[in-house]
């Protein structure tokens, strides 16, 4: 059994109020993550990670919007883009 589900969204600022309007889902905490720890996960270097954690229907969900320089997921040239 998970104790949450997690997605990459583009805008926090829009999709909490939809959550908590639409859904019903309180806001549990909203915070930013370590910079270097999350370069390390994600391989995307300068990244700038806000993890959200919503509650609603007895499940917990977890809203990451990542957002990085262009060019920047090592090893990859492609550019990388904050998913607008």
């Amino acid at each position: 059994m998970s104790n949450h589900t997690s997605f990459t969204v583009a805008d926090l600022d829009m999709i909490i109020p939809f959550f908590r309007a639409v859904l019903g889902f309180g806001l549990t905490s909203r915070g930013p993550r370590d910079g270097a720890v999350m370069s390390r996960m994600t391989g995307i270097v300068g990244v700038d990670v806000t993890i959200t954690h919503l509650r609603g229907s007895g499940h917990n969900h977890r809203a990451d919007p990542i957002r990085a320089p262009d060019r920047s997921r090592s090893g990859d040239p492609a550019n990388v883009r904050d998913g607008s």
